[in-house]
C-alpha cells in the first residue's frame, strides 16, 4: 500500500470515528442541515435531485427524503448498485425500497429496469453526496468502493454537488488522487461552506 493509500485509509478511520461521534450527540443535526439545504438557491432551482439514501453512521436523509417525496416540487432520484457502477432511480415511497448491496436501501430488483422510473446522470440538477470526510478544498472522501467518484464524473457540468455531512467530518485537507471528485458545496448542521 503506498502513502496515499496510506493516508486515505488513516483519513477515513478518522472520518468515521467524528461521524459515529456525531451521530451520537447530534440527533437534530439532520434536521438542521437538511434546512440549510432546501434554502440553497441551487436546491430551490433544481427539478431532478438525487438523494443519497443513508445507512450506519451516515447523516440521516430518510426524513429528509420523505419531505422532498410529500412536497411534490421536484423528482426525488436514488442511487443503487448495478456491477461496478450507481444506477438512479426515480423513488416514489421510501417503503418500496429493500436492503441491497453493503445493507443500504435500494429500489427492488423487480422495479428495476422500468423505464418511467430510471434516470440518467445527465439530467440530475442538484446532487447530495454522502462522505467520510470532505476538507475545505471540496475534496471527498468516500468509502473506498470509487461508485460516486464514478457517477459524480457523468453529471452534467451545472449540476450542483452537495456534500451532506456533520461539522465533525470536515478537514482542512484531504489526500486526493486523480480520479476523485470534489463538491461545490458542503452543508453541515453548524453551516453551508462553498470551497470553489
Amino acid at each position: 500500500m503506498g502513502p496515499d493509500r496510506e493516508a486515505k485509509e488513516a483519513a477515513r478511520r478518522r472520518g468515521r470515528a467524528a461521524r459515529r461521534a456525531a451521530n451520537a450527540r447530534l440527533r437534530h443535526a439532520a434536521a438542521t442541515a437538511y434546512e440549510r439545504l432546501s434554502r440553497l438557491p441551487e436546491y430551490e432551482r433544481a427539478r431532478r435531485v438525487l438523494w443519497y439514501v443513508s445507512h450506519a453512521t451516515e447523516l440521516p436523509t430518510h426524513e429528509a427524503i420523505r419531505r422532498e417525496l410529500a412536497r411534490g416540487h421536484r423528482i426525488v432520484l436514488i442511487p443503487y448498485v448495478h456491477g461496478r457502477h450507481l444506477r438512479l432511480w426515480r423513488l416514489e415511497h421510501l417503503e418500496e425500497l429493500r436492503p441491497g448491496a453493503f445493507g443500504i436501501l435500494e429500489p427492488p430488483s423487480e422495479l428495476r429496469g422500468l423505464p418511467e422510473r430510471e434516470a440518467e446522470p445527465e439530467h440530475v440538477d442538484f446532487v447530495v453526496v454522502p462522505g467520510v470526510a470532505f476538507d475545505l478544498q471540496g475534496r471527498r472522501l468516500g468509502s473506498g468502493q470509487g461508485f460516486y467518484d464514478r457517477l459524480l464524473a457523468r453529471l452534467r457540468p451545472d449540476c450542483a454537488r452537495a456534500g451532506l455531512c456533520y461539522d465533525a467530518q470536515v478537514v482542512a485537507q484531504l489526500p486526493a488522487e486523480p480520479h476523485d471528485q470534489s463538491v461545490d458545496l458542503i452543508v453541515t448542521e453548524r453551516r453551508v461552506r462553498r470551497p470553489r
